[in-house]
């Protein structure tokens, strides 16, 4: 999936959320994307719109302030206005913060806040009557606890020799050391202090739209820089088995151009060039450690990898009115990617870092750099402590490039003003990339290049408005064959990423109703055959499910509003239902099935219903259930990073 805010890319994946502020809407777009936005995926698209300046409206915003359990504490709010006739502003920002609410029973203490900060400002201008530009700034900061990171056993308690009948069920089953947990998510037994996420990101973008007469020019040029610090106990037990850092810094440059036709014309078509420049440092460190806490033993696998991607594309999406209910939908893209850099890891043993990393150990401060370790690692008598870098240039990333194409064929067949049908094929392609893992660099595979990943996928559907209006149905079938889909896995205690050859295929529906006045019903379902039919490791075998893909996934929405006073009065109740899924290509490491039940009330009165006050609760029920998870962390034990407990609180918000 690509992720973009105002058809921005945002690459680097610890940002993505931190813009969701102030919106306009978001658009989600399912199977791959070559021709819509500058930087193409194989997955999807979401687009996060944001509220613009209002050139020549009034002044307006909002505030809304919120409440909830552990001292939840939510502020946003946003202010446009004109400025004269020809330009506008608008300023956004929040504020978000969450007490300590989790137990780390190893310190007897409490993790688990965190605090969020962002603003966001845009300068509109309407140059002439046919030059319109506008200017973004925004910056975000994130200061958080690592969210629960759960041990799950697989041995018998009784007997940790032996398998457990109910294995990978919160406090059902021990490790070979016979450790099982409590099983309670609010208690959290890390012999690291504090595991920590914390997240910067800043940017600046300038949109410039140019009418003439017969096209729009456009251009949409971006800058956008983060930071991210990282670590974890990651095997979730008070042993000192497996912890995790992380260091990232990213910047990248996007510049794009495109002309399109008019909306109102029989052929419409835009074409665009694209150029993407992105650095990367990365700085991945885990640490093993044997013993205890009285006399560790730890051992250390610290890489750094730096990668510089280029990419240049050019694109072309045409849509013509073939006859009066057929429409031709058809695109093409060329791109050529580049990603070139260095890599080097260094290992230490017992008896070369002496006391030095006992300190972050525990306590969740960073390690030593890559210089002072390397410095440490010298005087302690190990003379050759890298591979890669200076030592060993074999083991650095190759300047490598790719070239590929994709693109997109299909039909809209309207069969009468209520029913569209719709058919498309659709060949969509992602970067080779390279495993910049600590240990894949002190093997010496850190120029082995993972293929590009390509999909052809195939969708068929229909939508349809039913019953005067108050109906809505959509269902779409599909099939993507992936080869060498890019899969980060858990393996051999590294964490690396995997190529696959897999089919998936699929069904998804949806029912929207109204059938009284002020009554809403919201039911989709969808279904998944996802299966490996070639891998790159053994553990990969043909057969295996991909992980992440339950067969059955249902979700649905019921609202109720009633008329009372000078506003309206009204209830929601949502849930969604997951089926089981692996979280291994080798399907080990199964997830439980789960239902998670929102409830929301709210009333909205004033002039033009400006005012509007909400009580919510989210999984009402308590419901214990995996976001993802991670195999052999500990001996005879698995990890898995768990879904927010049961919350609730207060909302309100003005609009002026």
């Amino acid at each position: 999936m690509g992720v973009y805010v105002d058809e921005v890319v945002l690459e680097s994946p610890g940002v993505n959320l931190a813009q969701g502020y102030d919106m306009e809407r978001v658009e989600v777009m399912a199977g791959p994307q070559n021709t819509l936005y500058g930087r193409n995926t194989t997955g999807g698209a979401v687009n996060y719109v944001t509220r613009k300046p209002e050139i020549g409206g009034e002044a307006n915003g909002f505030l809304s302030a919120g409440y909830g359990r552990w001292d939840n504490v939510e502020l946003d709010g946003a202010f446009g206005a004109p400025l004269g006739d020809k330009g506008a502003i608008r300023i956004a920002a929040q504020y978000h913060t969450r007490d300590d609410f989790r137990k780390n029973s190893v310190y007897d203490s409490k993790i688990g806040g965190h605090d969020k900060y962002g603003i966001r400002g845009q300068l509109a201008f309407q140059l002439t009557d046919d030059i319109y530009v506008r200017l973004k700034g925004h910056y975000e900061e994130i200061k958080s606890d690592q969210d629960l990171v759960m041990f799950v056993g697989t041995r018998d308690p009784n007997d940790p020799t032996q398998p457990c009948a109910t294995p990978n069920k919160p406090g059902a089953c021990a490790n070979a050391a016979g450790y099982m947990g409590s099983g309670d998510q609010l208690d959290t037994p890390y012999d690291m202090e504090r595991p920590r996420l914390d997240v910067e990101g800043k940017g600046f973008s300038a949109h410039v739209v140019w009418e003439f007469d017969n096209f729009t020019f456009t251009s949409i040029s971006a800058y956008e820089e983060s930071e991210n610090d990282y670590n974890e106990d990651a095997d979730g037990t008070p042993s000192p088995d497996f912890h995790f850092w992380q260091h990232t810094e990213q910047d990248q440059i996007s510049q794009e151009f495109r002309i399109s036709s008019k909306d109102e014309d029989k052929l419409r078509w835009h074409l665009g060039v694209y150029g993407f420049w992105e650095d990367v440092s990365l700085t991945p460190g885990p640490v093993f450690e044997f013993g205890s806490r009285d006399a560790p033993v730890p051992f250390l696998v610290k890489a750094e990898g730096l990668r510089e991607n280029t990419t240049y594309s050019g694109y072309i999406d045409v849509e013509y009115d073939v006859a009066e209910p057929l429409t031709f939908k058809g695109g093409f893209r060329y791109g050529s990617d580049n990603v070139q850099g260095s890599a080097r890891a260094i290992f230490g043993r017992p008896g070369v870092w002496g006391e030095n990393l006992s300190g972050p150990m525990y306590s969740g401060d960073d390690l030593p750099d890559f210089e002072e370790l390397w410095t440490i690692a010298r005087a302690n008598g190990l003379n050759t402590p890298t591979v890669g870098g200076p030592d060993n240039p074999d083991a650095n990333i190759n300047d490598t490039t790719w070239e590929e194409w994709g693109a997109k064929v299909g039909f809209d067949y309207r069969m009468n003003d209520n029913i569209l049908a719709f058919a498309q094929w659709s060949r969509g392609y992602k970067a080779g990339n390279f495993n910049t893992a600590p240990m894949t660099i002190m093997l010496g595979l850190a120029d082995t290049p993972l293929p590009p990943e390509k999909v052809d996928a195939f969708e068929i559907g229909i939508k349809s408005d039913l019953a005067g209006g108050k109906a809505r149905f959509n269902i779409a079938g599909f099939f993507n064959d992936f080869r060498g889909q890019q899969i980060s896995q858990f393996i051999g205690g590294q964490f690396t990423r995997v190529s696959v050859d897999s089919e998936i295929w699929g069904l998804d529906a949806t029912l929207d109703l109204a059938p009284m006045e002020n009554t809403f019903i919201n039911v989709g379902l969808g279904y998944l055959d996802a299966e490996i039919v070639k891998g790159s490791v053994g553990a990969a075998d043909p057969g295996n499910a991909l992980p992440g893909a339950p067969d059955l996934n249902l979700r649905f929405s019921v609202r109720q509003d009633w008329p009372m006073g000078n506003g309206m009065f009204g209830v929601m109740v949502d849930g969604r239902y997951m089926d089981k899924r692996w979280f291994d290509v080798a399907n080990t490491f199964p997830d439980q099935e789960y239902f998670v039940l929102n409830v929301n009330g709210y009333y909205t009165f004033g002039p033009d219903d400006r005012y509007r006050i909400a009580v919510f609760g989210k999984n009402v029920t308590d419901t214990v259930y995996a976001t993802n998870g991670f195999e052999g962390l500990t001996v005879g034990g698995n990890t898995m990073y768990m879904g927010q407990p049961a919350t609730w609180g207060v909302r309100a918000r003005v609009d002026f």
